[in-house]
């Protein structure tokens, strides 16, 4: 899943007119219409703006809710915005980042001579994506913005950097940003191929089944790339410990990161034949085990008499009863 944060501070002032709050939601939908095109596939909204965007005011005396009411507006545009906001799950404040944690961090920007905390554009940074601006303020009219940076270096001494982000509020802009998505593509291709050709040396107290190399593939872009080399490593870890007795999930829940479950008796009886996947010497068993990092599934069968993990499929989640 390839996704991107919406700048929560592009919302801060209100529009002039309601007409210029019609257009601005209009731009924004062609323009995530646009980013899902060319591979960016969900927006993130930062919690501080509610659980809802419906209620977060535009212009004086008009809404998100208004506009959606509006019988001006297409139901076409209505429609396609429902669905973004349906599809946009809320960027938490004390949510995991890959390359930093945001509490020992402060983002600014200076706008209109003030300087100005901002959460989405310091979580478009940490996570190298981009980050979406709802047209307004032309301050916002740009393919990239400057950051101050505020966090504690590895000694606990104060650092203040400037940043960039890369950013879109327009087709231009995200055009502008081509070129360095699809070398981010490349370079995770590349990696996630390195990883399957030396997984051996990367874990070599787990077996990747053949399917898993495709899935790594098809994984693409992901926010999880990192993640998943470092649940394999700490179940790589675990492994290399086992050498009696059946493999015990409840000991890797408690001693480590890790958060593994079986699944119910229910969705096995339905959907158990999804969770089967094809060892190395063409044997199938179930994979009922699973990890969960994010949207992403592991699922692995251990051998008790080996001593052997297998890892059957790295993917989204797989059916369930609860759906």
């Amino acid at each position: 899943m390839k996704e991107y944060i919406f700048n929560e501070l592009s919302v801060k002032d209100i529009l002039p007119t309601v007409n210029d709050a019609q257009k601005a939601l209009e731009q924004f939908v062609k323009v995530t219409a646009r980013a899902k095109f060319i591979g960016f596939d969900q927006i993130r909204i930062s919690e501080s703006l509610g659980k809802s965007l419906y209620n977060l005011k535009l212009s004086e005396n008009y809404t998100v809710n208004n506009w959606l009411k509006d019988s001006g507006v297409s139901n076409e545009l209505k429609d396609k915005f429902r669905l973004i906001v349906t599809n946009s799950p809320l960027l938490k404040e004390n949510e995991e980042l890959e390359k930093d944690i945001f509490e020992y961090s402060e983002f600014f920007v200076t706008l209109n001579y003030q300087k100005n905390r901002v959460y989405g554009l310091g979580v478009a940074y940490l996570k190298n994506t981009l980050a979406i601006s709802l047209q307004g303020n032309e301050f916002w009219n740009c393919s990239s913005i400057e950051l101050s940076h505020n966090h504690l270096d590895e000694e606990g001494n104060e650092q203040v950097k400037n940043r960039e982000v890369l950013h879109f509020m327009n087709e231009n802009h995200l055009e502008e940003h081509k070129e360095w998505f699809e070398n981010k593509q490349r370079e995770l291709l590349n990696r996630s191929s390195e990883l399957w050709t030396k997984r051996l040396v990367f874990f070599p107290n787990l077996i990747l089944c053949g399917e898993v190399e495709y899935q790594l593939r098809k994984i693409g872009f992901s926010k999880h790339f990192d993640q998943i080399i470092e649940r394999l490593r700490t179940l790589n870890d675990f492994v290399a410990k086992w050498n009696k007795g059946e493999f015990n999930y409840d000991e890797i829940n408690r001693t480590t990161n890790l958060r593994i479950s079986p699944e119910s008796t229910r969705t096995m009886n339905r959907f158990g034949n999804e969770r089967k996947f094809k060892l190395p010497d063409g044997k199938r068993e179930y994979h009922e085990l699973h990890i969960k990092t994010g949207d992403l599934r592991f699922h692995f069968y251990p051998n008790n008499e080996t001593k052997q993990i297998y890892i059957g499929y790295i993917g989204k989640h797989l059916n369930t009863i609860s759906g």
